[in-house]
């Protein structure tokens, strides 16, 4: 900052580490069912993709409410390698529900490896029980 003073050059080595990490991208966010008194029970497909660089160790879990006991899922954990989706069947079931209603619950998708710093994704489930 001294006016008339004359800096040398520096040079500045700069080193940047890119760590590999797993990405979890869940599909669909939102599902819907629609069961009926004849229609007691359906099923639908969530896919876990893993669009990072890093296997995905992944566990699925009915999200913060209370656990319903009309949602279920086929698997709820797994690993997926880098670029690759697994499948996950949803199945909701309506039987000991009361017709006209709509009732809605979440599942989340989370790394299940611990200090993982890759975000959990949450998907909405409702389930319309007509007459």
């Amino acid at each position: 900052s001294d006016k008339g003073s004359t800096v040398s050059k520096q040079q500045v080595s700069v080193t940047i580490n890119i760590s590999s990490a797993a990405i979890i991208n869940a599909s669909p966010s939102d599902m819907v069912f629609n069961q009926s008194s004849t229609v007691t029970s359906s099923e639908e497909f969530l896919s876990i993709d893993n669009t990072g660089s890093a296997p995905l160790n992944w566990s699925l879990a009915q999200g913060a409410q209370t656990p319903v006991s009309w949602l279920s899922v086929d698997t709820t954990s797994g690993t997926v390698a880098p670029g690759t989706t697994f499948t996950v069947n949803v199945t909701c079931d309506s039987s000991q529900l009361a017709p006209g209603s709509t009732y809605t619950a979440t599942l989340v998708v989370s790394d299940s490896d611990p200090n993982s710093p890759v975000l959990p994704q949450t998907i909405t489930v409702r389930l319309v029980v007509g007459s």
